[in-house]
């Protein structure tokens, strides 16, 4: 594992240069796909600029109010020392969510063609975010004897020497099999699958599960838990119910539309 990149003398976090490279990428990757799409160009960059910004802002705030507020109120400067890491994945897809949803309503736009639009990019990149996070030695987990177990250096959040599941692995795994499985719907023409929209709640519920099985075997410190439970895994819950029930909710209309 590699915390730091060094450029000449210049060091550089390895989390953020991966972030860096990510956001990049996925802006050339869903103008492309805009251009495929014969979707507008310029409505592409704002709803890009309100998931970058939106997510940026939302999963830092998270962590600074929730996982680590006694760190942040020794010293307020820490919230903007970014280069330090400290950001929740569950809080950037709130700041995103609010950030899309104002440019929708501003815009009057078609919301499920714009998440069609951006669905494959989520599981992508979060898979890669998690490829971040094991340089980083974050988001680490139990220890364990299993022979895929993961060993990290000294220099890293995670404690050195044990042995521990690999749960950014885990993680990687099944989103890298999310973003299969979305590019083979956005592929099928079957009423369900090409209902607009429908591709980004699949992967909600796909996403929360996945997230469930990590947590339970993740060891770092999350902040205060909920009966038992991290918030993420609670906010896990919230998102599979939410996104299930408008997916059975609209099964049941497409078979109610197509009943002889």
């Amino acid at each position: 594992m590699k915390p730091v990149i060094y450029l000449g003398s210049l060091p550089i976090p390895t989390y953020l240069l991966i972030i860096s490279a990510t956001y990049s990428a996925s802006l050339l990757w869903v103008m492309a796909r805009a251009k495929k799409m014969k979707m507008d160009a310029h409505t592409t960059l704002d709803l890009s600029l309100a998931i970058m910004l939106g997510g940026f802002l939302g999963a830092r705030f998270l962590h600074v109010i929730y996982e680590a507020p006694a760190h942040y109120r020794e010293d307020l400067f820490n919230v903007f020392r970014i280069w330090q890491g400290g950001f929740v994945f569950y809080g950037g897809v709130i700041g995103a969510f609010i950030g899309t949803e104002l440019v929708i309503r501003r815009q009057r736009l078609q919301r499920g063609l714009w998440q069609d639009l951006f669905t494959p990019l989520f599981p992508l990149g979060y898979a890669v975010g998690r490829l971040a996070c094991l340089f980083a030695g974050c988001c680490y987990g139990l220890p364990t004897d299993l022979p895929w177990a993961i060993h990290f250096p000294e220099g890293v959040e995670a404690p050195p020497g044990l042995s521990l599941h690999p749960t950014q692995a885990y993680a990687m795994i099944w989103e890298m099999a999310l973003f299969i499985a979305i590019l083979y719907l956005g592929k099928n023409k079957k009423p369900f699958c090409s209902q607009p929209g429908t591709k980004f709640y699949i992967w909600l519920v796909g996403h929360g599960f996945g997230r469930l099985f990590m947590e339970h075997f993740r060891a770092d410190d999350r902040g205060k838990y909920i009966m038992g439970f991290s918030i993420s895994s609670v906010i896990s819950y919230g998102l599979i119910a939410w996104a299930g029930s408008v997916l059975i909710s609209r099964y049941k209309k497409l078979r109610i539309k197509n009943a002889p």
